[in-house]
């Protein structure tokens, strides 16, 4: 169950906003205060500066009348086009607040002909186009296809004209419930970690047919022939995901020299080497899961499962009550293709560079813990990795990264305090942040660990779970020590249910506890920590 959020919503809309709003709440976990301008004030709500007001989201909804009043063949410029300008303003003075927009209806006027229809078609795209290159220019903008959302239900399904004129909504129930499914996807994309972990069946799942029944021969997967063509789809989308960064796990009741022979002579979007891990045996699939959440060394609540048996799906959920499981139809898997798209937390707004080789460093983690089985001792293991530790201060390139850490690093992370893209931006202008990257013999395991220092403070101290029992924390912590003297440091730990791992990390590391109570520790440094283990380190610009 993910934890409930509160953020403050504020809108400013040309139409009746109030019931999409509403749906929003109601959908989102977050804990959502409503805050509703007057209709038709953008430009007013635009010229406020709100360097200090406490608005977390800005919802500014635009419609096509907003940019038609007043304009002829593109010669008169508009209240919208007024709106655009202000909008990049106010994005420039005002960079901890989110703001989502739209695209707008480029439906032309029945009424037009000939070339006066060409140039309102025209303008209307090229409206769109300067709102989305806004989104391209400002971090902390986000927007809302309406256009596209529309015109999949159907223009007839979505306008109500009656509506429009007695309530100033030209929207219909369905057109209220989608647009309001597209800002709950934005907000969660915002505010929630992404999972992590994509599990899957194989036999009527990723292909239609059992292998050991059927065979090779009678399994369905086929661009152009359903309902293989279904099962195509879904491994396509599956592909998708895990090349945005998701982890793609198979677990199937099967013989694994089956599963092994299927992916060498069947033509499929997926290849065996796309799944960082797989345990095909006989074994429930319940104990699979957390096999390879151990493997991993990830949270059992960062993974989905899907599977086509409402049986395992069941025993899965009852054995594993954090995990969401999802069924794959097979006697309708067309269903299956937009099965992805409608599960939560799934979805990115933008992928990293560690994202795009999530399955090469997750590959690499499984041959670190084979290693560790086979080592004689810590110390051994640890030497054999041949670990080296490079880390920078205040590195642009490294801002997004940085942002996703904070914002989903739960255990190893002793404030927990999360931070978007722009709040980086601005920590790394006044203060300093340091990011740490981790390579061993096995590869780079990218930037796994931040430290933020604000005035002599540690305000952020975390690293990624799956740089977990390598001892390089104590060298990340004496390299911001050392970095940071002759000052001497304070720091905080900050108690949730999920980073009791580190309750004495700084006692373990020579700080000196000051205070405490039962969710809060203060502390200061007089010496330098000493790590257990001499790691390699060197700054990188």
């Amino acid at each position: 169950m993910i934890a409930m959020k509160k953020i403050k919503l504020e809108y400013v809309s040309s139409i009746t906003f109030s019931p999409i709003a509403k749906e929003i709440k109601k959908k989102t976990n977050l804990e959502i205060e409503i805050v509703a301008n007057d209709i038709f004030q953008h430009i007013q709500r635009l010229s406020r500066s709100d360097l200090t007001n406490s608005t977390d989201v800005l919802i500014v909804y635009l419609t096509k009348d907003m940019f038609l009043e007043g304009w002829s063949n593109g010669k008169e410029k508009t209240s919208g086009d007024h709106v655009i300008t202000l909008l990049d303003q106010f994005l420039q003075k005002n960079g901890l607040i989110w703001v989502i927009i739209n695209t707008i209806d480029t439906e032309a006027n029945n009424e037009l002909v000939g070339l006066d229809k060409a140039r309102l078609i025209a303008y209307l795209h090229e409206i769109n186009f300067r709102l989305a290159s806004l989104v391209l220019k400002h971090k902390q903008l986000r927007i809302v296809d309406a256009t596209s959302c529309l015109a999949r239900i159907g223009i007839n399904n979505s306008i109500s004209v009656k509506n429009e004129l007695v309530m100033r909504l030209p929207y219909r129930a369905e057109a209220i419930d989608k647009l309001s499914n597209e800002y709950v996807q934005i907000l969660e994309q915002i505010y929630f970690p992404r999972k992590k972990v994509i599990v899957v069946d194989a036999d009527n799942t990723l292909w239609g047919g059992i292998l050991g029944e059927d065979g090779l021969t009678g399994i369905k997967i086929d661009p152009s022939d359903y309902p293989g063509s279904a099962y195509w789809l879904f491994q396509e989308q599956l592909k998708k995901a895990k090349n945005s960064g998701l982890i793609l796990a198979m677990v199937s009741k099967n013989n694994d020299e089956d599963i092994v022979e299927a992916f060498n002579h069947l033509n499929m979007p997926l290849r065996l080497d796309d799944f960082t891990i797989r345990r095909v045996n006989w074994q429930d699939k319940a104990s699979n899961i957390q096999n390879i959440s151990t493997q991993l060394n990830l949270g059992l609540d960062s993974f989905i499962f899907i599977d086509d048996n409402i049986f395992e799906i069941e025993q899965v959920r009852h054995a594993i009550p954090g995990i969401e499981c999802y069924q794959f139809e097979h006697d309708t898997p067309e269903k299956g293709v937009s099965l992805l798209d409608n599960i939560p937390y799934l979805s990115s707004w933008e992928i990293s560079a560690e994202d795009a080789k999530k399955t090469e460093l997750y590959a690499q983690e499984v041959m670190r813990n084979e290693t560790k089985v086979n080592s004689g001792s810590l110390e051994e293991y640890l030497k054999s990795l041949q670990l080296k530790l490079e880390y920078g201060i205040n590195r642009q390139q490294q801002i997004l990264r940085i942002a996703q850490l904070t914002n989903k690093t739960n255990q190893f992370n002793l404030t927990t305090r999360r931070y978007s893209e722009s709040d980086i931006q601005s920590l790394m202008d006044n203060h300093r942040v340091y990011d740490f990257r981790v390579v061993d013999r096995y590869g780079d395991m990218g930037i796994v660990g931040v430290c933020i220092v604000k005035e002599g403070n540690i305000d952020s101290f975390l690293m990624s779970c799956r740089a977990l029992g390598r001892e390089v924390e104590s060298t990340m912590l004496k390299t911001v020590c050392e970095n940071e003297m002759p000052n001497v440091l304070t720091a905080e730990y900050i108690r949730t249910n999920k980073n009791q791992m580190v309750s004495h990390f700084y006692e373990m590391n020579g700080f000196i506890l000051v205070s405490q109570n039962d969710d809060y520790k203060y502390y200061r440094n007089e010496t330098k920590p000493t790590p257990k283990f001499t790691i390699e380190i060197a700054e990188v610009h």
